[in-house]
């Protein structure tokens, strides 16, 4: 049976590989049996429409004593003999149909790994999206050439493309290129503005239009019962696209939450190591009085060190105009010491005495060893019990638990957190997925990434009408 199995198999895939992309759309609308037949009739030299006669019960029979059994289960699926034996081998029949589809399908849509997506859920419903705008999006893939058109996201290695809606603030005029805040942010400091703190360098899209009135405002919309309003004039749409990436981190893949917790968990282990040389030199007494010598030119002309001196200080002509930053980045003293004989007018003692350094001492290895025990002890708690360390072991290793259930979640305060985000990037992710009132992909490099679906060359504006909003599709 093996033998009839593969060459069910080889022989469908050949019937498919004629159909091309176009009839291949046509193939998937068929029903099953339309489909099985379609398959082998290039293997039997007959027309569909011949199939749909009576007659070829007879061929049933003469196919099955021949011992063609792929030409016996087709005649056999259509005049329903399996009176005659057709079902025993109908199934390899139809398994050789499956294997023919997925050829196809990868004939279609290779997807490089780093594009692969699970299938999206969200509240433990799958997420439906329009399947005539994804086998659109597949077509407009292929513009891109075989190179690009592999990095487009979507379901598994052979699935259609997942489609992409993202909110666009300023009314419907064009734009060339996706403004991220974290762009805004440079902008404001070289203009001298403080930014807020919510700042991101990524660009969030949405993997369903419901939820998208959570995002989305119409202009003519009555904005009386909100708590923000949108001037008519500027007014904010959706945009519809695909996402090219190289990387995808898929909160649904287990494989990508061991890459960023195994990375999480050695960053972390080096910081300890990193702290607890820290905490040696802060308790260290030489090195901290160190810290208070002052550089000082004496009596004699030579520059030395001292913790105390006689004499005076001045604002150095250099560093006058200077910001405190920016003595440190320049690396010029603020200051410049000059020693004077003991009892001169213009002098007077500068720097901390013996006792006075004792003091220092004693007070910065105090807080230094605080520091350490908030990092590297343990406490007892009366109703938590121990509580340990931010840098223990066990505590390292307790967060990072914690933190996996909410990255296989979706959470996206833990994954958009500086630290994961820091991980995502060092280990080559260039997008990632996340839940927040439905299920996200946010893309790094959004100008590169981000294909409108119905310009994907980008031969016009991406804003433009036919980049993609979803009131020229009719759709609300």
């Amino acid at each position: 049976m093996s033998e009839v199995f593969d060459k069910a198999t080889e022989k469908a895939k050949e019937g498919l590989a004629g159909l091309g992309e176009r009839l291949y759309s046509e193939y998937e609308k068929l029903p099953w049996y339309k489909q099985l037949l379609l398959a082998i009739a290039p293997v039997t030299g007959e027309t569909i429409s011949a199939y749909e006669t009576p007659i070829f019960a007879e061929k049933t029979k003469e196919a099955y004593k021949k011992g063609d059994f792929l030409e016996t289960a087709g005649h056999g699926a259509l005049t329903g003999l399996s009176v005659l034996g057709a079902i025993p081998f109908l199934g390899a029949g139809i398994r050789g149909v499956k294997a023919g589809v997925k050829g196809a399908r990868k004939g279609l849509a290779s997807r490089n790994v780093g594009a692969r997506m699970s299938d999206p859920v969200y509240a433990g419903k799958p997420i439906e999206q329009t399947l005539k705008l994804q086998k659109f999006a597949q077509k407009q893939a292929q513009q891109l050439g075989p190179e690009d058109a592999s990095k487009i996201i979507g379901e598994g290695a052979e699935g259609l493309p997942v489609l992409l809606y993202h909110r666009i603030h300023g009314g419907r005029e064009p734009f060339k290129k996706f403004i991220l805040k974290s762009d805004k942010t440079r902008d404001m400091i070289e203009k001298d503005v403080t930014p807020g703190s919510d700042v991101y360098d990524f660009l969030s899209t949405g993997l369903s239009k419901k939820g998208m009135s959570k995002w989305t405002s119409s202009p003519t919309e009555n904005l009386e019962n909100i708590t923000y309003k949108v001037q008519p004039e500027t007014g904010e749409r959706v945009i519809i696209g695909m996402g090219k990436v190289d990387k995808l981190f898929d909160h649904n893949n287990p494989k990508h939450i061991d890459d960023v917790i195994k990375f999480i968990r050695k960053d972390k282990q080096k910081s300890a190591v990193k702290w607890h040389k820290k905490y040696l030199d802060d308790i260290n007494p030489k090195k901290i009085r160190k810290k208070y010598l002052h550089k000082i030119k004496t009596l004699d002309g030579k520059i030395k060190n001292k913790h105390r001196f006689y004499g005076k200080k001045e604002v150095n002509p250099a560093a006058k105009d200077l910001e405190p930053w920016e003595i440190d980045e320049s690396n010029i003293p603020y200051f410049i010491n000059t020693e004077l004989p003991k009892g001169h007018p213009k002098g007077q003692w500068w720097g901390n005495t013996p006792e006075d350094l004792k003091k220092i001492v004693k007070d910065l290895q105090g807080r230094a060893k605080t520091d350490y025990d908030f990092r590297f002890g343990t406490t007892l708690d009366k109703f938590k019990g121990k509580i340990f360390g931010t840098h223990t072991p066990e505590r390292i290793s307790n967060d990072l638990v914690q933190l996996r259930k909410k990255l296989s979640t979706g959470n996206w305060i833990k994954t958009e957190d500086r630290m994961v985000q820091h991980a995502l990037k060092q280990l080559g992710y260039d997008a990632f997925t996340t839940i927040e009132s439905g299920m996200n992909v946010m893309l790094f490099n959004p100008n590169k990434q981000f294909i409108p679906l119905f310009d994907p060359l980008k031969k016009s504006a991406i804003g433009f009408s036919t980049g993609g909003g979803l009131s020229d599709l009719g759709e609300k």
